[in-house]
């Protein structure tokens, strides 16, 4: 469902990052969560998602690519993180 993608939809800054990640979002209804996976699929971290703008502690994550969820009553919506 297209209406749901752009429900769901956020940017991640700065990507590639170091020890911070935001995430921003504009429209939430209800309760979420952030996720972040590695490459294999293992959660590495999870916080509850907010309206705006979300501070995520990457420092303890190895280099390499991540995808960070966000998932909600309306899905889930995955980008690819870089951390560096």
């Amino acid at each position: 469902n297209e209406q749901l993608s752009i429900s769901n939809d956020f940017t991640i800054f700065p990507n590639p990052a170091k020890s911070t990640v935001s995430l921003n979002i504009n429209f939430l209804v209800g309760k979420g969560n952030i996720v972040i996976a590695d490459v294999y699929g293992k959660q590495v971290k999870s916080q509850p998602l907010s309206l705006g703008t979300n501070t995520i502690n990457i420092a303890n994550l190895s280099k390499g690519i991540y995808f960070v969820s966000i998932i909600t009553s309306d899905g889930k919506t995955t980008k690819k993180l870089v951390v560096e």
